[in-house]
């Protein structure tokens, strides 16, 4: 089943770019000094977070078991 094994594969660097976003996120915000950038910063943070756990909760539902 290559197109399974495909939609695993694409799912985990889908879930590795969503982990390395997230870091990218919480350091940005961790260094976020001008008060204009806080909000960003905390918007850029909590999207990269759910879409990460969008991901994983995916990737977990999809192949438990294995």
């Amino acid at each position: 089943m290559p197109l399974v094994e495909g939609e695993r594969r694409d799912l985990l660097e889908a879930l590795e770019d969503a982990w390395e976003e997230w870091q990218a996120a919480q350091n940005f915000f961790s260094e976020a000094a001008d008060p204009d950038l806080v909000d960003q910063a905390i918007f850029r943070l909590e999207a990269a977070e759910r879409r990460y756990d969008y991901l994983w909760k995916l990737f977990r539902q999809k192949y438990k078991g294995e």
